[in-house]
């Protein structure tokens, strides 16, 4: 089979040996900061430095956002869409997509083959990693700064080809090189429905595209979803990153997956055929990198939409659950929506939308610009909707407050798990600051049995009370979230925060 390129291997040519990578030889695949060779591109790829991104502060936007208007609304609603790429790259995540890049640019520039396998949560940036390495891909060669300079151009035939393929749009992982062959150009055989080709080869080494595939000039294929190759036995995955140590290849493998452990536990041969990629990890994002990242979504518009409060109440609630931006993402869409439909209220009425608690309104004419902390609970509370997190905001005033002891005590402890006795102890601290009058101890022993009955609370058995082992049935962010609307909580809420 022949893939239209505008060069072919002579049929009775000898395979040419080049330099295999091995795992031994990592660094040097990479780019070195000390590699006389690379410096005029190290030159030429870094970025300017840019300052951080941030809102603007309140009163100083160039102009005022009104939640009434429509086009501003879409306007705020399509920076934050998953689909839009934000402006800039992450500098979160600057460490990762220079190794990327870095190990791309090194098989590239020595036209030498090599795998990469790129892993970690969902939401994580890795398909928006892949795809700022794929811009570069494309652009190598053709004397632009982005395609490695004059120094690296090189004529139309002989720059790298690219083959990009969501795996997830794939009706049967076995159609992977089909797939591939077609972005690449070339005509792929006609498979029956089993899967088989027409000849009926069901061996997937047999397949005439793989024996394309293994023709084939410089190439990168980038594979994103990787993990819905996983069979029965891989040998679709182990022909893929069996790929590049072929005699003579120059093709670089790029897998893009959720599956962390996917080379060590589902291809544990890889290492022993030598053709184990390198592993770059993606970590979830944290509170911080969260807020850092909608703030630079943002900064691109000529008006503030949020108080930064909210914005930090998304991060941490997202931060604690999976650390997922397209999460975030769509909790501050959908709390720009509940702004906007309380707006078109207000304006039915003739008042302005409240800045308090949700339900209220202020008085005609105030600036109430921005989202509200309020909207962005109630979006996050449709995002995170959970019967525990409402059963806690059901409960009678002592019962929470025990929930809120638990929380501070093992904010700050190492276990978490301790004896009633110290949680008594605890909450008659709470109630003190908040000048409550406490329960008794069999009250609170009472109110921990109630509490452990729905599951919130474990309390272990003991002759005597204050030395049974209770710990938390629940996550502590659970609690907090739960709590954080209740007037009276609140400042003890925040005291929790303070000690995250």
């Amino acid at each position: 089979m022949e893939i239209a390129d505008g060069s072919t291997q002579p049929a009775g040519a000898g395979p040419v040996y080049v330099e295999i990578k091995t795992e031994d030889e990592e660094d040097e695949v990479r780019l070195s900061q000390n590699d006389s060779s690379f410096e005029g591109l190290e030159a030429a790829d870094a970025e300017p430095a840019s300052p951080e991104p941030s809102l603007p502060a309140l009163g100083t936007a160039a102009v005022a956002w009104n939640a009434a208007d429509p086009h501003m609304v879409n306007q705020a609603k399509q920076r934050l869409h998953t689909s839009v790429m934000p402006g800039g790259f992450a500098k979160c995540r600057e460490r990762e997509r220079r190794r990327v890049v870095d190990i791309i640019q090194g098989c590239l520039k020595k036209r030498r083959s090599g795998s990469v396998y790129v892993c970690g949560l969902p939401g994580t940036g890795k398909s928006l990693t892949v795809s700022q390495a794929e811009k570069m891909i494309r652009c190598w060669g053709d004397g632009s700064k982005e395609g490695g300079g004059d120094r690296h151009a090189l004529p139309a035939k002989e720059r790298p080809r690219v083959a990009a393929v969501n795996c997830m749009a794939l009706s049967e992982p076995r159609h992977v090189f089909a797939r591939v062959i077609e972005e690449l150009g070339g005509v792929p055989p006609a498979l029956d429905a089993n899967g088989a080709d027409a000849n009926g080869a069901a061996d997937v080494t047999q397949l005439p595209e793989v024996a394309a595939l293994r023709q084939l000039p410089m190439t990168v294929v980038l594979l994103d979803e990787m993990d819905q190759l996983i069979g029965k036995d891989q040998a679709i995955l182990y022909e893929l990153f069996g790929l590049p140590t072929l005699p003579g290849s120059r093709c670089v493998i790029v897998g893009v997956a959720n599956a962390i452990n996917l080379v060590e536990v589902t291809l544990p041969r890889l290492a022993a055929r030598g053709c184990e990629p390198t592993v770059v990890s993606f970590n979830a994002y944290d509170k911080d990198q969260l807020q850092r990242l909608l703030k630079q979504r943002l900064a691109g518009l000529p008006f503030a939409v949020f108080e930064d409060a909210g914005l930090e109440l998304v991060a941490r609630k997202v931060a604690a659950a999976t650390g997922d931006m397209r999460r975030a993402l769509n909790i501050c869409t959908n709390a720009i929506d509940i702004c906007a439909g309380e707006a078109a209220r207000a304006a039915e009425e003739g008042a302005a939308p409240a800045g308090g608690p949700a339900g209220g309104f202020n008085a005609p004419g105030e600036d109430v610009t921005l989202v509200k902390m309020h909207h962005v609970a109630r979006a996050i509370s449709a995002s995170f909707n959970s019967p525990v997190v409402e059963t806690m905001r059901g409960l009678p005033q002592h019962q929470q407050m025990v929930l809120c002891a638990a929380v501070r005590l093992f904010r700050t402890a190492a276990r978490k798990e301790t004896a009633l006795g110290v949680l008594n102890d605890q909450y008659t601290k709470l109630c003190k600051e908040s000048k409550l009058k406490g329960l008794t101890s069999g009250e609170f022993s009472g109110v921990c049995t109630v509490l452990a009955d729905l599951t919130l609370l474990k309390v272990g058995p003991g002759r005597e009370d204050r030395q049974r082992k209770v710990s938390l049935g629940v996550h502590a962010d659970d609690v907090v979230f739960a709590l954080q609307g209740v007037n009276f909580f609140r400042n003890l809420i925040g005291e929790l925060n303070k000690g995250a």
